[in-house]
C-alpha cells in the first residue's frame, strides 16, 4: 500500500466515524464489488476456472484494488479502481504499448491562441476541460493477447480457489490500454466530430468544418477544448451519443481555474496564466555534504526541468547544462543550485499570454545556436 492509500484508508475510518460517509461494511468493501460488477457488465474480463491446458504455460499476474477518497472538499465518498499488476511483462515486447501524448508546444500554441479568441465576444469562444471517467475501460477494442490474472485478495473468499480472470479489455495495468484509449478516443473526434489532425502532433486537432470552430489538445483521459459554443455542445451530444463515460466540462474562467497536464491555467483580466502544479513544493538544494548528493542532484535537475517545461522557459538553458554532467562535481552543484533557489524563489512565476489583434499579428522566429559550449565539446 503506498503512503497515499494509507492515507485515503486513515480518512474513510475518520470520515465514517463522523458520519459523511455512511456506506455499510468495511471501508472500501462496497467500492470493490462496485467496482467488479461494473467491470464484468461491460465485458472487461470474464471470471474461469484455471485450465492447466489453457493457462498452465502462461504468466498469470496479480491484481489489486487501488482505493482513494473522492470530493475531499464536497461530498466525500470511497473510490475503488481494479489493476493488473503486469510486471515483467515478456508479451508486450511484440505489441504497441506507447499510446501519444501532447507535445508542449501544443499545448502553448493552444493556450497562446485562446485570449485572442475569447476577447472577441461575437465568436463566443471559451476554453474548457473535459474529463473522461475510467478511460481504458471505455476503449472500443478487445486485447489481442491472452492475459490472465488472479482475483484481488479482498474478494477471493467469494470464489472458487481456482477461479482466475481473463483479460479481455483493456485495463488500467494492462501495458497496451492506452493505446487501445487512444484509439477509440482519436477515431471519434475524427470521425464523430469531423476533426483533422495537426501534421506534427497526433494529440492536436482542429475543425474542418465552417459552422463551428474547435481546437483540442488530448492528454489521455484529459482534453483540453478551445470552442465556440456550437462546436461545444456538439462534443457533448456526440459524447453522449457515444455512451462514453465523462464528467461535465469546466470552464476558463476568473473564479474557475482549470488544471491540465501538470499546469494551473487562471483567468486574470483578459489575459490567461499558466503556471505549474505543486511542483515546485518539492524543490530544493543539493547538499554535497551528503553522500547522496550525486542522485539529489540528478533528481531536482529533472523537477527543476519538469517545471521549466510546463510554464518556466527562462530555466531551460541552465537546466540543459546541468544535464550534461553525470558526474557531477562541486561547481556544477554550485551552478544547478542557483537556478533551483531562483524556482523556489519564483515558484508563481509563470507564461502569461495576452490578447492580440490575430488580423495584424506577425510572427517572428529568431534562431540562436551555441557552439561546442558543453564540457565534451558537444553543442
Amino acid at each position: 500500500m503506498t503512503h497515499k492509500e494509507q492515507s485515503d484508508f486513515d480518512l474513510a475510518i475518520k470520515l465514517r466515524a463522523e458520519g459523511k460517509i455512511k456506506t455499510s461494511g468495511d471501508p472500501f468493501e462496497a467500492s470493490m464489488k462496485e467496482e467488479l460488477k461494473a467491470l464484468r457488465a461491460s465485458g472487461v474480463f470474464k471470471i474461469v476456472k484455471f485450465d492447466p491446458c489453457k493457462h498452465g504455460n502462461i504468466r498469470i499476474f496479480n491484481s489489486r484494488f487501488v482505493n482513494e477518497i473522492k470530493g475531499k472538499t464536497t461530498i466525500p465518498y470511497e473510490k475503488s479502481r481494479l489493476v493488473i499488476q503486469a510486471y515483467s511483462d515478456d508479451g508486450k515486447a511484440v505489441i504497441l504499448t506507447q499510446s501519444p501524448t501532447i507535445q508542449r508546444s501544443s499545448q502553448r500554441l493552444l493556450i497562446a491562441i485562446a485570449p485572442s479568441l475569447i476577447a472577441i465576444p461575437e465568436m463566443q469562444i471559451r476554453l474548457s476541460l473535459r474529463d473522461i471517467t475510467q478511460a481504458y475501460t471505455q476503449s472500443t477494442t478487445s486485447l489481442q493477447r491472452l492475459i490472465v490474472a488472479r482475483l484481488p485478495k479482498e474478494i477471493q473468499y467469494d470464489y472458487p480457489a481456482n477461479a482466475v480472470m481473463i483479460i479481455l479489455k483493456p485495463l488500467y495495468g494492462v501495458p497496451e490500454a492506452g493505446t487501445h484509449w487512444f484509439s477509440t478516443y482519436h477515431r471519434h473526434h475524427t470521425e464523430k466530430l469531423k476533426m483533422a489532425t495537426s501534421t506534427y502532433d497526433p494529440c492536436l486537432l482542429i475543425t474542418t468544418t465552417k459552422d463551428a470552430f474547435g481546437m483540442v489538445g488530448m492528454q489521455t483521459d484529459d482534453t483540453l477544448i478551445l470552442a465556440s459554443d456550437e462546436f461545444s455542445q456538439k462534443e457533448d451530444s456526440e459524447l453522449t451519443q457515444a455512451n462514453l463515460r465523462a464528467k461535465p466540462k469546466t470552464t476558463l474562467t476568473s473564479d474557475e481555474p482549470i488544471i491540465f497536464n501538470g499546469g494551473v491555467l487562471s483567468m486574470e483580466g483578459d489575459t490567461v496564466v499558466l503556471r505549474q502544479k505543486r511542483q515546485g513544493d518539492k524543490l530544493k538544494q543539493v547538499d554535497t555534504r551528503k553522500p547522496t548528493y550525486g542522485q539529489d542532484y540528478m533528481e531536482q535537475r529533472a523537477r527543476g526541468a519538469y517545471i521549466a517545461t510546463v510554464c518556466q522557459p527562462e530555466a531551460s538553458f541552465d537546466l540543459s547544462i546541468a544535464a550534461q554532467h553525470q558526474d557531477p562535481q562541486p561547481d556544477d552543484v554550485l551552478a544547478l543550485n542557483r537556478r533551483i533557489k531562483w524556482q523556489m524563489e519564483n515558484i508563481d512565476r509563470g507564461i502569461t499570454y495576452v490578447p492580440l489583434d490575430l488580423s495584424t499579428a506577425k510572427l517572428y522566429v529568431f534562431v540562436d545556436r551555441s557552439f561546442a559550449n558543453n564540457k565534451d565539446l558537444s553543442s
